[in-house]
Order: C-alpha cells, then structure tokens, then sequence
C-alpha cells in the first residue's frame, strides 16, 4: 500500500470518528476535545508514515555504501503533536564494524525521547518560567509526560552549545581571523553591571552573572518613549577578561570598529572599566544611575549636604565635596552610617575622571546623544526576571546555561541553536524519493470510494460541511 493511500485511508477514518461523536456532541467543548484529539493522532501517524517510507528509500541506497541491514528498531519521540512512534533500521558498516541508525543521520533525529521542536519550545519556555511551571505548562497543553528534570536538561544542552559556538569564534577571533562583521559607525555605545545570585551546594554562597549590551543609540518608540538601536547582548557567569572577550566577539561578527569611538558606562565595577583595553578609541563613564543611588542611600537623611555634593559633582569641585562629606561624617551617629560615607568618598575619589559626561568631553557624538543608563532596565528584563524569586538558589554552571538562552532570546538568536545532531551522513535522499506524498493520479484504489456511515443521517450543518471534506478527497 503507497504512502498516500495509507494516509487518506487514516483521514477517512478520522474523518468518521468524528462524525460520529458529532452526532452525540453535547457542547462545543466535546467537539473541541474530539477535533483536537484527532489531529493530534492524525499527524503522528502522517510522521511515521513518512519517515518509515523514507527509512525503506534509504535502505534502498545503503547497499552500494557498504552498510549491512541488522533489523528495525522501534523509536518513540514525544512531538508537539503527541507521541510519535516509528521503526527505522539499524545499519553495520562492513569496513569498521559501526552501527548507526541511517534515518537518523540524515534527518536530523535526536538521540533522546524528545523532537526538535518540542525541545525548542521546552526551552524557550524555559526562559520566561520556572523549570517546574515550564513542565506544568506544556503537560497541561500537550499531555507530553515531560519532567522538570528533563527541561533542566534540555535547557543545559542548548546552553552548553551555545557556549561551545562562543569559544570556537572567540579563538577564531584571538587568532586575528576575520568573523565578517563590516558595519562601520561613528559611535557605539557598550553597558555593562552584574546580577547577584545564590548558589546551591558550592563553596560560596553568591555569583555574579555579568552582562553586557552595545548598542549605535537612540530611536523614538511613542511619544517620550525611546529604544535602543540595533542592541546586541552578552553575558553569563564569566571573568572579567572572559565577558569582553565575548563581547568583542559578537561585536566582531558586526562591526568594524576600527575607527568607531567606543563609550563604556558602569557602575564603578573594575571589570566594567577594563573594557576601555579591548577597543583602540575608548572613553569610560560613571553610571548616573548608580552615582544617584550611592548620593541617595549615603546622604538621603542629610538633605543640605547631599545638595552640597551635587553642586561640587557639577562644579568638579573636590575641595567643596570632601568639606560637605566630612561634614556628614561628623554628624553620623553610628559607625556604619561613618564607614558608609567614608566608602562613598573613597568611590567619587576613584570615578573622578568618570565622573564627566561623556557629552561634556569634547567627543563627536550624534546630535541626538542622550544619557546612558538602559543597563539596569536591562538587567532587569533579560536575567533578574528569570533569576530572582522566593527560594532561587542555582549552580554556577546551570546560570551560566540559562543566561546563555536568555542573551540569544535578546538577540533573536534563540530558533538558531542547534538542539539536534546534525546531518553528516555521506548519503543523501534523492530529491524525487523525499516527495514521499506526491499524489498519485493513476491507480486510485477503491479506499477513496469508501462508505462513511455518518453521512446517512438527516442533513445537518456539520454533515454538509464533512460531505464536502470527503468530496474534496475523491477529486485529489
């Protein structure tokens, strides 16, 4: 029996199942359950029907490849349609006595219980929920079985590919290889600050995940509502000298920033200021943000010296700031409130230079320039949305994977991951074999005049509309 006979034989089946329970239908829910029900059943046997005939065309071509037949093997794979059961055959090779599974190779299937897309949509759901609440989701959509455990898993895999894409490129580039990027601007603006985590059954109870986003400026969104141009994102549980090694590797793919004027705002963090070493035309700025929050949190109960220090921030007055601060330190009262200010100073004293506006320097900048600062709005929506909540706690390792997804999320890289073993079988389908449901005009069986009981009974909307289903079939 050909392929496309089997499946029109499965879609009349179908097609009278669900007049029957049409006739019995209570409510539009049954109808709903049916009908889905249906083509969920109804695609996994198509799935199976094409890949069992395109295992039978392989074996056809396997012979003059020196692979020996040893039998089929039966597979089950949970899909987005349900659970997906096929036999494909196991294949040795004569010269070195392997085993492979041939359909495998050549389509692309995955070595575990889960398809392609279904690990693609576990992931990503991966990425706005809680493993658990992601496995909740999908068995209450799908009915797929699926355990929080295994989208962990998943999630680890896509993340630790990820990572090995990154090193590869990031050798490439250390190496003085060219990774293509030719887009040339005058300026680019790079952010950058951490997020602190917990961490599970380690040696030390927090980790810092770092991240990173550039971006050529400014565009308007609505009203006062503005975004950012052409943003790229970066980061994960990384060192300092590893963060902007994958920085300058994403930009590499991009840019060519060899005549580019590079601004690097952070919140005073070293590792944010070294940054100004991977780029040959750098400036560094002090966060505004971070600068408000340390006056605010330092001297927010001492209001005329706070506004004192303001004045000697705007003046670049450092006699008139150590005068307000020492006035604050003598009016402390305890000696936390003193070892704060005295950690605020020591923090202006070091961001001195960084303290000017990058705008007030001198600098060709666009005449739409604005303030810096999207970064703390991005750590919020692309890591501490996913990362913080009641009783978090996570491994080094594990962060680093499920901020890998979250960056490529950001970068619309997501659905480009390979999650799957590739194909690097030496042998190919033949492009008149793949069309495995070509419809065939001559021999037409007597499946296609086939009686469907349902059909006798009293005219009715949903008869009329299966009665013109079932003549659509017949005039394929």
């Amino acid at each position: 029996m050909n392929s496309i006979q089997q499946i029109t034989e499965l879609f009349l089946q179908g097609i009278n199942g669900i007049s029957n329970s049409f006739a019995n239908a209570k409510d539009f829910l049954g109808l709903e359950k049916e009908v889905h029900t249906f083509v969920q059943n109804f695609t996994c046997q198509v799935l199976s029907l094409i890949l069992e005939a395109n295992d039978q065309t392989l074996m056809e071509q396997a012979r003059s490849q020196g692979l020996k037949s040893c039998g089929l093997k039966k597979v089950s794979l949970q899909t987005p349609f349900g659970k997906l059961q096929f036999k494909r055959r196991l294949y040795r090779k004569e010269s070195s006595q392997e085993y492979i599974f041939l359909l495998d190779k050549v389509m692309g299937l995955p070595k575990g219980r889960y398809s392609p897309l279904f690990c693609k949509m576990a992931t990503e759901m991966a990425t706005y929920l809680t493993y658990r609440k992601a496995a909740e989701t999908l068995n209450l959509c799908l009915k797929s079985g699926i355990s929080h455990m295994s989208i962990h898993q998943a999630v680890q895999e896509a993340g630790a590919e990820i990572e090995k894409q990154e090193d590869l490129k990031e050798k490439q580039m250390l190496k003085g290889e060219d990774l293509g990027g030719k887009r040339k601007v005058e300026t680019l603006f790079i952010e950058g600050d951490g997020l602190w985590i917990n961490l599970q059954r380690q040696n030390k109870h927090k980790e810092e995940l770092k991240l990173i986003i550039a971006h050529e400026g400014w565009k308007k969104i609505s009203g006062k509502r503005y975004g950012l141009k052409e943003k790229i994102a970066c980061g994960g549980v990384l060192d300092g000298e590893k963060i902007w090694d994958n920085a300058s590797m994403y930009l590499a793919e991009k840019y060519d920033l060899s005549d580019t004027q590079v601004i690097i705002n952070g919140d005073g963090a070293s590792w944010v200021e070294a940054g100004t070493e991977w780029f040959a035309r750098s400036e560094y700025q002090l966060d505004r943000f971070h600068l408000k929050k340390w006056l605010t949190e330092t001297l927010g109960d001492q209001p005329n010296v706070r506004e004192e220090v303001v004045n000697g921030l705007a003046e670049r007055n450092w006699e008139r700031i150590c005068k307000a601060i020492d006035e604050a330190l003598g009016r402390a009262r305890s000696k936390a409130k003193r070892k704060r200010i005295k950690a605020f100073k020591t923090y202006l004293g070091n961001n001195w230079d960084a303290l000017v506006d990058y705008r007030d320097r001198g600098l060709k900048t666009p005449l739409d320039a604005r303030g810096l600062g999207a970064i703390e709005g991005n750590i919020d929506k692309i890591l501490a949305q996913r990362f913080k909540g009641r009783g978090m706690s996570w491994s080094s390792r594990g962060a680093n994977h499920l901020a890998k997804l979250l960056v490529a999320k950001t970068n619309g890289n997501l659905d480009s991951i390979p999650t799957f073993e590739k194909n690097n079988s030496p042998i190919e389908l033949k492009p008149t074999q793949r069309a495995v449901l070509k419809v065939q005009r001559q021999g037409r069986g007597d499946y296609l005049q086939v009686h469907i009981p349902a059909l006798d009974t009293a005219n009715r909307p949903y008869i009329e509309a299966i009665r013109a289903l079932t003549r659509c079939v017949k005039l394929a």
